[in-house]
């Protein structure tokens, strides 16, 4: 292949950028030789091809007479030089749509060819030929992402778990949020694979668990032209450290310095208003239940959801009813701090050997609206971290507590490893009222555009959800009120009345719900009318128990995994 043959076989695409980076880094001059270079080298193609042609128009003539190229050929020769260089390797648009004719008109002479030997043979029962033209296919190019500029930004996203199989996407599990949020990015050309975008996520939420607050970070389409920020110095850590004033070489504030940065932080600000609007994009292709709220810049490709997230907060929605609040708010003051939770979570083994969290807040607050046995209160619970199902666990022996069964001591006791290394069964609280509230960040690291069009047009789809429940619970009321109208039943041995069985006011939403029993569908399995305290219930295993049953290659296969040796940690504990 000749010095220029390369060049002419790139497309537009890439010789826009080779030139873009030559005049970067060396200047037009680099640029000017680059050009000539391209017009030489098609020069010189140009003579080639030109020679080749003479050279085969007078091969018969040569074979036959032994003479020189006859005037013709010259001719011809000469026209070919004068023609533009093509490369004959890649046809360009005319000669395919050339092509093309050529082939439809061959096809159709030869359809008419059979066409009339059909004729000769059958007479008038003959069809004439078709007249209609072949469609030809269209050349669609896949999406190359490397032909638009790319930045890393973070999503704000909100869903309603209850129609979907939890947050993340797993190979087995069909209709989670995170398919449908890649399958949108796809759609809309933002990405070409998640491997290749950095993905992370905030929170891994559960089958049934919603969320207002998760926030995903990613490698995204672009509409401007700027490169992506270098990777900076933001560490992978739970809470990064706050950023710093820039210093001259004594070590001094350098305000000039900070003035730069300002400055160049409301050039990324101009230029954010002339992007692409994420949330617009994706929300026309998104679920109704799911949708985006806003976006943010990161402040680099090293910034992640997960590692950057400073404080999470959830929030159980319940009803009050005959709940003691104020027993469950003084039980919940004893979650605050840094414990040892492995009894409020489904142990994992394999995959968590650390079950030390901190809490920073647990509080019980009312909802505005009813009130009574009908007013809406919810736990929020704010952490930087927690474990598998622990919000959920937290919630069970706190309605335990709410409906006088335990004593708000029962919470210490529960995070007394040393004293208790077995955690008592209970069944964990329903997943349905849960939802992942917030996700805090700091300041300086993500700044959240909103679109007021786009929460407008969110608001409604929401008020419309809410109506729809509003009306189905307001049926359910009044079902409840013409039962509440009539007569109790009347027990024959005694003649007196029977009142009416509330619901379990400890689980407004059972955590079996909606299973069935004995193959009867509607029906909520049955609690036991005497309840067990929690130390004297069976128990569970302990960790050190379960690491201890493990064979040799579960441990090793652990090790290669996660560099954990549970074996030597344990010690003397192991079987």
């Amino acid at each position: 292949m000749g010095g220029g043959d390369w060049l002419r076989r790139l497309s537009r695409f890439e010789l826009k950028a080779i030139v873009q980076k030559l005049a970067e880094a060396h200047g037009e001059d680099a640029v000017k030789a680059v050009a000539q270079s391209v017009a030489s080298s098609s020069t010189a193609f140009a003579e080639a091809t030109a020679a080749e042609t003479a050279k085969t128009s007078a091969s018969p003539a040569a074979s036959a007479a032994g003479d020189d190229v006859p005037g013709d050929a010259a001719t011809a020769a000469a026209a070919a030089a004068r023609a533009p260089a093509v490369d004959q390797g890649v046809p360009n648009s005319a000669t395919r749509k050339r092509h093309v004719r050529d082939s439809d008109g061959k096809q159709q002479q030869e359809s008419g060819e059979r066409a009339k030997q059909g004729n000769d043979m059958s007479g008038k029962d003959a069809k004439p030929p078709s007249s209609k033209k072949v469609k030809t296919k269209k050349n669609n190019k896949a999406f190359d992402m490397d032909f638009f500029a790319q930045r890393h930004i973070a999503l704000h996203l909100a869903y309603f778990g209850d129609g979907y199989r939890g947050f993340c996407a797993q190979p087995t599990v069909p209709e989670t949020v995170e398919e449908h949020l890649f399958r949108a990015l796809k759609k809309a050309c933002l990405i070409t694979d998640r491997a290749s975008s950095q993905y992370s996520r905030c929170g891994r939420t559960d089958v049934g668990v919603s969320a207002l607050g998760q926030v995903v970070t990613l490698t995204v389409r672009s509409k401007l032209a700027s490169p992506l920020p270098e990777a900076s110095t933001i560490p992978r850590a739970k809470s990064p450290p706050p950023k710093k004033r820039a210093k001259n070489t004594d070590g001094e504030p350098n305000e000039e310095m900070d003035a730069a940065d300002d400055t160049a932080a409301k050039a990324a600000a101009s230029d954010d208003a002339n992007e692409l609007d994420y949330p617009v994009v994706l929300n026309r292709l998104l679920p109704d239940d799911i949708f985006v709220l806003g976006w943010a810049p990161a402040p680099s490709r090293d910034f992640q959801a997960r590692f950057n997230c400073e404080t999470r907060t959830y929030r159980y929605y319940f009803m009050a009813r005959d709940l003691d609040l104020e027993a469950m708010q003084k039980a919940a003051n004893l979650l605050v701090g840094t414990h040892d939770f492995r009894h409020f979570c489904k142990m994992d083994v394999t995959n968590v050997k650390n079950f030390v969290r901190r809490i920073e807040a647990a509080e019980v607050i009312k909802c505005d609206g009813a009130h009574g046995a009908r007013q809406m209160c919810y736990l929020k619970v704010c952490g930087s971290a927690f474990l598998w199902h622990q919000i959920r666990c937290l919630v069970s022996v706190l309605f335990l507590v709410g409906q006088r069964l335990e004593s708000p001591d029962v919470i210490s006791a529960l995070l007394d490893i040393e004293k208790n290394p077995r955690k008592p069964v209970y069944d964990i609280a329903s997943e349905l009222p849960l939802i992942l509230y917030e996700s805090e960040y700091a300041a300086s690291d993500i700044d959240f555009r909103y679109n007021a069009e786009v929460l407008s047009e969110l608001r409604q789809r929401l008020e419309l959800r809410e109506a729809r429940h509003a009306i189905s619970a307001s049926m359910a009321r009044g079902v409840i009120e013409f039962i509440d109208e009539r007569a109790p039943v009347k027990d024959a041995s005694t003649a007196q009345l029977v009142p009416f069985k509330t619901t379990d006011a400890c689980v407004p939403i059972p955590s079996d719900f909606p299973k069935t029993i004995a193959g009867k569908p509607g029906r909520v399995q049955k609690s036991s009318s005497k309840h067990v305290k929690l130390f004297d219930r069976p128990l569970c295993d302990s960790y050190e128990e379960r690491v201890g049953r493990m064979s040799e290659r579960k441990l090793q296969d652990i090790k290669d995994k996660h560099g954990w040796d549970l074996a030597s940690d344990i010690g003397s504990d192991r079987k």
